[in-house]
């Protein structure tokens, strides 16, 4: 443990490399943009209404709001706008969001101790790679699926409780003795079931459905073939079986979802196009064997069209869009977070928080970033 120990405290002296530095940073990136899109879900709205009325000294800022809150309330509002549209980063194969927890919490105490942009992105790397290494503590490879998840924890909250303590008390400067009872507080306090999960709650949003994600890059692949959509007599969507409970039962269901939020974890919906119910009635999910081996080291979907005339076309996703086999690129991580952050801002605004952002890395303090977020709403 000392020795772990020891890494946490020479990266405070000696600084993390720069590339971990602005991989880290695009994190931050993507999180606000997926923060600025959630601004008018009903979960944020509620949380922020809680907080607000605990009041306290202002010492951080919520996302969307020009006003600032206690560093804790500032970060379990962020933190839930975060996660509510389920379109933040994903570790495998143990299947946890790791910026969700520890972003938030960075954020909040980095702007509390005007934190410069390196050190908030160094205490940002250690967090998520405690968050990461306790989720594949709990990965049983034997049965492909997280100890966590078979017990009916939620690992995200589980783990990301521990890494958010961690970064928070590198930013604070906290001595190796006091980092560990702040993260034995951390794990007394991080708890959370997975059972919304699976009966349709909305407390946790669902991890199995990046799997229709991955269907959806292969049906954008086969439209870009100029197939016509009335040619189209079925759609094969083949994922991992254990993600069939999620996205395609039951399919009468999945074919015309009740939501916007059912239809983001509905195969035959997101493959075929939310403007045509009657090519989502058309689509098949099914288990398909190269998924399932691979899953859930990736959330991999293979597509096949049949068409009117005979012909089979078939398109096949091995590795998820922004994963280390298929990362986006500075440009497409910039332009993901704009269309998110159009949502609640300019795009005036959108593209100088971009800047500030990649800055972080260099020289530019998050509180740079929260001072125009506050004044942007």
């Amino acid at each position: 443990m000392a020795r772990r120990w020891d890494f946490i405290s020479d990266s405070r002296v000696d600084g993390l490399p720069t590339d971990w530095r602005s991989d880290v940073a695009g994190r931050v990136l993507d999180l606000l943009g997926n923060c600025l899109a959630a601004l008018s879900g009903r979960p944020a709205e509620a949380v922020a209404a809680t907080v607000g009325e605990w009041g306290g000294s202002p010492q951080a800022t919520v996302i969307g709001s020009a006003t600032r809150l206690p560093a804790p309330s500032a970060a379990l509002v962020n933190g839930t706008l975060a996660h509510s549209l389920d379109f933040d980063d994903t570790h495998l194969p143990s299947v946890l969001h790791p910026s969700a927890a520890v972003v938030p919490a960075a954020l909040a105490v980095a702007e509390q101790t005007d934190a410069s942009g390196p050190a908030f992105c160094d205490a940002m790397t250690i967090g998520v790679e405690a968050t990461c290494r306790l989720g594949m503590a709990g990965y049983d490879e034997q049965n492909a699926n997280s100890v966590f998840f078979d017990r009916g924890q939620h690992a995200t909250v589980n783990c990301g409780t521990v890494g958010a303590a961690v970064a928070a008390g590198m930013l604070r400067g906290l001595s190796a003795a006091r980092r560990t009872s702040a993260i034995g507080r951390a794990c007394s306090m991080g708890s959370g079931i997975i059972e919304a999960n699976r009966t349709g709650g909305t407390v946790k949003r669902v991890h199995c459905g990046w799997a229709a994600h991955a269907g959806v890059e292969a049906a954008l692949r086969i439209r870009r073939r100029d197939v016509d959509p009335a040619v189209i007599t079925e759609l094969t969507l083949g994922v991992p079986e254990p993600v069939l409970r999620t996205i395609a039962e039951p399919i009468e269901d999945e074919c015309r979802p009740l939501s916007g939020y059912h239809g983001a974890f509905s195969g035959p919906y997101t493959v075929a196009d939310p403007a045509r119910f009657a090519l989502a009635a058309r689509v098949t999910p099914v288990a398909d064997p190269e998924c399932t081996r691979i899953f859930p080291h990736q959330f991999p979907a293979v597509l096949t069209v049949r068409l009117a005339d005979g012909t089979v076309l078939e398109e096949r996703v091995r590795h998820n869009l922004g994963g280390p086999e298929n990362p986006l690129s500075a440009a497409e991580l910039t332009a993901r977070f704009r269309m998110n952050a159009r949502r609640a801002v300019d795009d005036a605004v959108a593209g100088a928080l971009a800047a500030l952002v990649t800055g972080l890395a260099w020289d530019i303090g998050p509180t740079a970033i929260t001072g125009l977020l506050r004044s942007a709403t």
